[in-house]
């Protein structure tokens, strides 16, 4: 494993670690600029086809051919969404997505801030050599409208767009965010 690739893991062990503790009240839920959830509209009506994550930066496409996974509420993580998935060979080069939301308890609009991790964290590894991470703790602004979750059998579908800053400071506009999960 490259120490690049060990870092990333560590940052994203440690993201999951912080939302794996008990969930007493967080100062985010105070907090008036934290967005809270505005319930879905009833008329969304979730596609029925396969997993999916896609999404556009800077308005070039990148899609996940594998490892498409996701969770609702998983043991140990509250009230967790997880969605996941990557592109390319399982190597030090493989680009892996995840997007996080904490406290998600019905479909909604959750807006995820790095000044608010709290709500929820979004990174994209190994883009390339440059760009080995996006979002996470350098930074990222993403609205996400959860569509549909369903805890048994796990059921997600949700869009999402925004900004995620890349470790070589460039800040990239990421829209046309879709995933899709079902077992």
């Amino acid at each position: 494993m490259s120490p690049r690739h060990a870092l990333l893991t560590l940052m994203l062990a440690v993201g999951v670690a912080a939302c794996s503790q008990s969930n007493p009240p967080s100062p985010a839920d105070s907090d008036p600029r934290v967005a809270r959830v505005q319930p879905a509209p009833s008329t969304s009506t979730p596609t029925a086809a396969g997993p999916l994550l896609t999404l556009q930066l800077d308005g070039v496409a990148w899609q996940a051919d594998r490892e498409i996974w996701g969770a609702v509420h998983p043991p140990g993580m509250g009230q967790t969404v997880i969605m996941s998935g990557s592109f390319g060979p399982k190597d030090a080069h493989e680009q892996a997505f995840n997007l996080n939301l904490h406290a998600a308890t019905q479909p909604g609009t959750y807006r995820l801030q790095s000044t608010a991790p709290a709500i929820g964290m979004v990174q994209l590894a190994n883009l390339s050599q440059e760009r080995y991470l996006m979002g996470n703790v350098l930074g990222y602004d993403i609205e996400v409208e959860l569509l549909q979750m369903q805890v048994n059998p796990v059921r997600i579908e949700a869009r999402f767009e925004g900004s995620l800053v890349a470790s070589d400071g460039a800040t990239l506009k990421l829209t046309a965010g879709h995933f899709r999960y079902s077992e």
